[in-house]
């Protein structure tokens, strides 16, 4: 009798723990449909010659600036409710805000998903783009531009198979990831996150620090004219190997780049 009790009881908890999850997982699901979803979209197809350059300032949403046809913005998710996207061309420039209606917290807003921003743009170099959001990622993919500077405070930055021959790059707390992104400059700042740069085409002055985070450089083409600054923090116990051969004497050539490798509590890794 005690042994079909305890049976009865392992069948009766293992039911009230799998209807306890279906029905969270399903109140999830829910919750993350907004009842108001935001849907804004608006093409500059007849402005692809006249804009040269972006500024983009986002608070939670996502951020993603895309190779496209054209210049286009497209937001969805969120609740039209608490956010509203504008963007508008002014004096060659193209302007996309986002502004919360509520309280700017990184957490979703009665369980809904935060908005994602795509911006797309046509195969022509840009002057200068300026990404600038508090607590997202910010994610650029197939761009060109002379300049481009992306800043948040609490997300990763990351750049794919993208030209410029600026970048200047800070997150307070995140990563920052470049791969098969060609560039000559290039600053990238995290006080918390892993600075990644791959596939570095040659020489190009490269400054990387982070407080707390890995660093590493991957060249997918030697450097030939390159001085390497070590700044690692060894008391701390942060380590550098470098594997590269022509930084392992910190200088090859006349060395008119530079590379920089700063951090405080994290290793360093030059392939």
């Amino acid at each position: 009798m005690k042994k079909v009790l305890i049976i009865l009881f392992t069948i009766g908890l293992l039911m009230f723990i799998g209807f306890g999850l279906a029905t969270y997982f399903e109140m999830k699901k829910v919750s993350n449909t907004p009842s108001h979803p935001l849907n804004y979209e608006k093409d500059y197809q007849k402005e692809d010659d006249s804009i040269k350059k972006l500024q983009v300032n986002g608070q939670l949403a996502d951020i993603k600036v895309k190779h496209g046809k054209h210049f286009s913005v497209k937001a969805k998710s969120g609740d039209k409710a608490h956010t509203e996207i504008t963007s508008e061309l002014k004096n060659s420039t193209l302007i996309v805000k986002e502004a919360q209606k509520g309280p700017r917290i990184n957490f979703n807003f009665k369980g809904t998903k935060p908005a994602d921003i795509t911006i797309t743009v046509p195969d022509h170099k840009l002057e200068k783009v300026d990404l600038h959001n508090d607590t997202s990622d910010i994610t650029i993919e197939g761009l060109k531009a002379e300049q481009v500077e992306a800043v948040t405070n609490t997300g990763d930055i990351q750049f794919k198979n993208s030209k410029s021959n600026q970048l200047d790059l800070k997150s307070d707390t995140g990563d920052i990831e470049l791969l098969k992104t060609e560039f000559k400059d290039v600053t990238a700042q995290s006080d918390t996150g892993d600075i990644i740069i791959k596939s570095i085409n040659g020489d190009a002055n490269i400054d990387t620090r982070t407080d707390t985070g890995d660093i590493k450089l991957d060249y997918a083409k030697a450097p030939k004219n390159t001085k390497l600054v070590d700044k690692t923090d060894e008391d701390n116990g942060s380590e550098i190997r470098i594997n590269q051969p022509q930084l392992k004497d910190e200088k090859y050539g006349q060395g008119n780049f530079k590379v920089q490798v700063d951090t405080d509590t994290g290793n360093v890794v030059i392939n």
